[in-house]
């Protein structure tokens, strides 16, 4: 009962001065020594409570900054007010992506068309970040955000090209769903160019998804 107690307080003093001395007790904690700031020795249940909250705590933090209700927020009948060229070369673009998958189903499955497709995906990653590089350097206030966030995309290309097959499709899948939650929060683009960028995205991610299972049950 006493330390059924004592852990519903250690828990209450953590969430109340948890943002205060959480980055000083987590460190220490992590490396295995049981003291605060202080110096002052911690009970193992108050240890246990600092991780448990301060986990609960960065969590909470993450699902605030990281807002997935803007995938709601993507209006896919805009996607018949898109121009024409850029339907004709966005739909065009993903003719790499969803060939060998389809290949693989109707035939058989091709090393060479799945790495054909690993490369392409990588390139089409790195010309996202081209794209915002573009848009940052069109601002009158270049900021090192901007111009950082556009460079990321591309290493995250490069990388996906060092590691086994398997991890590189699924390090390209999640570069283009991150770039595409980038765009969509930060960027202003226009409803038609949200919508088909979602289009793409999706299919792309799908794809490469799909040749990664093949990959698996060949």
């Amino acid at each position: 009962m006493f330390l059924q107690l004592s852990r519903q307080v250690n828990v209450q003093l953590c969430h109340k001065y948890l943002p205060l001395v959480g980055a000083y007790s987590g460190a220490w904690i992590q490396r295995g020594e049981k003291y605060n700031y202080c110096h002052y020795p911690l009970n193992r249940s108050f240890t246990t409570s600092v991780v448990s909250c301060k986990e609960s705590y960065l969590s909470e933090k993450i699902r605030k900054e990281i807002d997935l209700s803007v995938f709601k927020s993507v209006d896919f009948k805009e996607l018949k007010s898109s121009p024409f060229p850029a339907i004709v070369y966005g739909f065009g673009g993903i003719i790499p992506f969803v060939f060998p998958p389809l290949y693989f189903i109707v035939g058989s499955y091709s090393p060479f068309l799945a790495t054909s497709q690993l490369f392409y995906g990588a390139t089409i990653l790195a010309f996202v970040g081209g794209v915002k590089w573009g848009n940052a350097l069109a601002k009158d206030n270049i900021s090192h955000d901007q111009m950082g966030v556009s460079v990321i995309p591309s290493l995250v290309a490069w990388s996906s090209l060092l590691v086994p097959e398997p991890l590189g499709f699924l390090i390209v899948s999640s570069g283009l769903l991150g770039a595409l939650y980038v765009d969509l929060v930060s960027s202003k683009y226009p409803p038609w160019f949200r919508a088909m960028r979602s289009t793409l995205t999706g299919i792309s991610v799908f794809s490469l998804i799909t040749t990664l299972l093949c990959h698996i049950l060949h």
